[in-house]
């Protein structure tokens, strides 16, 4: 499914440069320069993501912010400023926003934020929150919300396969620890970077015995990964497998 970003920011380099860094065969980018336009173009589709300055020529970006919480509320929105914030507006943005992010920024942590932003099903899980977090100075604040289907501590290990990118017949034996599991999936800890889309054929997960890679991280310490799975039945991970496409299962993790 096409995805839609709206960037709002009166910088000339800084639409270019999150264009350019945003706009693919999958996601469409829309970069407007001042509040008015902005709003227009909010009108006209459904948006899953919003970049928006604080600071625009005509308008102040809370005020879009707000609009946005009344008319689309499942449209996320990362509030981006250069400009010291009284306690008042910080306040609004928690009230508001899904994240706040200080410029200057290293537009590759972003991406990596926004990427998320744009599977995700519901608010981020508290250790993905935590983990993007820590990977990112200049975010000054994330909503540390909790997914519709909360996730219990657990502390084991399990043994999988991962299927090869574009064929079942690369595949890599992985061992994994798991910090946490819910009805819908788990997020694990590796030694390897898991490509979003993957999918896991584990041989003593709890109760489950198929997942799809949905997200994956930097843990912070060493060669180790965070990675978030989404559970699957076992004919639905014999279908993807070899695809490299599984845009058709229903986002839950």
């Amino acid at each position: 499914m096409q995805k839609r970003i709206v960037i709002v920011d009166d910088e000339d380099l800084m639409r270019y440069s999150l264009t350019t860094a945003f706009r693919n065969e999958t996601t469409e980018v829309l970069a407007v320069a001042d509040g008015k336009t902005a709003l227009q173009a909010l009108s006209l589709a459904t948006v899953d993501l919003c970049l928006l300055d604080v600071q625009l020529p005509d308008m102040s970006g809370l005020a879009i912010m707000a609009h946005l919480r009344r008319a689309a509320p499942r449209t996320r929105i990362i509030i981006m400023t250069g400009s010291e914030v009284s306690d008042d507006v910080f306040k609004a943005i928690r009230g508001n926003a899904h994240a706040f992010l200080a410029k200057p920024f290293e537009l590759d942590q972003l991406k990596l934020l926004v990427n998320r932003m744009l599977v995700a099903d519901g608010p981020l899980s508290r250790d993905e929150s935590a983990a993007i977090r820590d990977s990112m100075p200049s975010l000054k604040w994330l909503a540390d919300d909790f997914r519709k289907n909360e996730r219990r501590p657990l502390s084991s290990r399990i043994n999988c396969i991962a299927a090869g990118e574009h064929t079942a017949d690369s595949a890599t034996p992985l061992a994994a620890e798991v910090l946490d599991i819910s009805e819908a999936g788990m997020c694990i800890v590796t030694e390897s970077c898991l490509e979003p889309g993957r999918v896991l054929l584990f041989n003593d997960a709890p109760g489950r015995r198929a997942g799809v890679v949905r997200w994956s991280m930097n843990a912070g310490r060493g060669n180790a990964y965070r990675a978030g799975i989404q559970f699957i039945a076992p004919e639905g991970a014999a279908s993807t497998m070899g695809t490299g496409s599984i845009g058709w299962m229903e986002n839950t993790a």
